[in-house]
């Protein structure tokens, strides 16, 4: 998948087995974080909201960045 995401453009590393390091890094971060109730420091509508906005955020550094 994501050889085909560098071959169509929208992702500019060219190493396909680093890029998918990176991705699958902070897809298992935030997934332990959760899991491992690491997030409930934050009250439950805060939890869902920095999950959400921190894959936000690494989405849109993935594709400008990666």
């Amino acid at each position: 998948v994501m050889q085909e995401c560098i071959d169509h453009g929208d992702i500019q590393h060219p190493d396909a087995e680093r890029a998918s390091m990176v991705v699958w890094s902070m897809v298992h971060g935030l997934a332990a974080l959760f899991v491992r109730r690491r997030m409930n420091i934050f009250g439950e509508d805060r939890k869902k909201q920095l999950m959400d906005e921190a894959y936000a955020l690494f989405a849109t550094t993935l594709l400008k960045a990666l």
